[in-house]
């Protein structure tokens, strides 16, 4: 359902853990070359990640993407020009939202051309990751962003949100306006719900978007494009480097 190979491995005491993670992602990527092709490797995300990365328990004491914003979901870590930090979510969702219960505070917003975001500072500390979810849960699976994505037509992404959580499907449509939102990229099915609003679209650790709703006849799930944050606001993905 998830899309997912999931294998757990316990390190024995005083195994070099970054020694290992890197020999378990070379052995995971050869297993499927060899299995499948070379080819195969452009179309799946191999992720080899350690216990402290998934962190499968929800945090209340940061600012993190991925979280319930009372009736919308947080999106991205973000970091300004001056060096001022917040967490993003969708432009449509409203100026006066709560984290783990902590009063955000509005920055700025864009909802036209460039899609449809907005962005908030907040008493807690933001963090360089995001929550990828599972099928039943939304604050789960924490995942450090490494990359901002260039969705293309055929890409697999995934979208976390606070009412469907984790749902994973294929691009459909690029350039995309729904009303006056556009720049918008179209999934290939409806699957979120309200409140999946401003959650994060993603691939491994590579963040795509943010989720905006649904347009069309079928109806089919669009997000905002991070790769526009810049544009729109000003503000850039906070990357874990």
């Amino acid at each position: 359902e998830s899309r997912r190979i999931i294998i757990r491995a316990k390190l024995d005491e005083g195994t070099p853990a970054g020694e290992t993670l890197t020999r378990l992602q070379f052995s995971a990527e050869q297993a499927v070359t060899d299995a499948l092709g070379s080819d195969f490797l452009q179309r799946i995300s191999i992720a080899v990640e350690t216990k402290q990365d998934i962190g499968i328990l929800d945090s209340d004491t940061e600012h993190i993407g991925g979280e319930s914003l009372a009736h919308c979901t947080s999106g991205f870590a973000v970091v300004d020009l001056e060096g001022e930090t917040g967490i993003s979510t969708a432009g449509h969702c409203g100026n006066y939202l709560y984290d783990d219960g902590h009063a955000l505070t509005w920055q700025d917003e864009h909802e036209g051309d460039y899609g449809d975001f907005q962005w908030h500072t907040g008493p807690q500390a933001e963090s360089a990751a995001f929550y990828a979810g599972k099928s039943n849960k939304t604050e789960f699976f924490r995942r450090p962003v490494e990359r901002v994505g260039d969705p293309q037509v055929g890409d697999w992404v995934c979208r976390n949100g606070k009412t469907t959580h984790k749902v994973c499907q294929k691009v459909y449509e690029l350039d995309v306006c729904n009303e006056h939102y556009c720049n918008l990229v179209k999934l290939e099915a409806r699957r979120a719900s309200g409140g999946d609003s401003g959650g994060p679209v993603y691939w491994g650790r590579k963040a795509y978007g943010l989720h905006h709703g649904a347009e069309g006849y079928p109806r089919r799930d669009v997000f905002s494009r991070v790769d526009m944050f810049f544009d729109a606001m000003r503000v850039s993905i906070i990357l874990d480097n």
